[in-house]
């Protein structure tokens, strides 16, 4: 979504991002460097 507005946010922007999405959610869980590369390879297309 982003890139679609020319915003390359860096990967600790990126992490701050899906960690605070996260907690909206009410998940315990912190997104990590390995979560985040998979979440990238696995929507490259998108």
């Amino acid at each position: 979504l982003l890139p679609d507005f020319g915003i390359q946010p860096t990967g600790e922007v990126a992490l701050k991002l899906a960690n605070d999405y996260f907690k909206s959610l009410g998940l315990s869980d912190n997104p990590d460097k390995k979560w985040l590369y998979l979440f990238v390879e696995r929507h490259s297309e998108d």
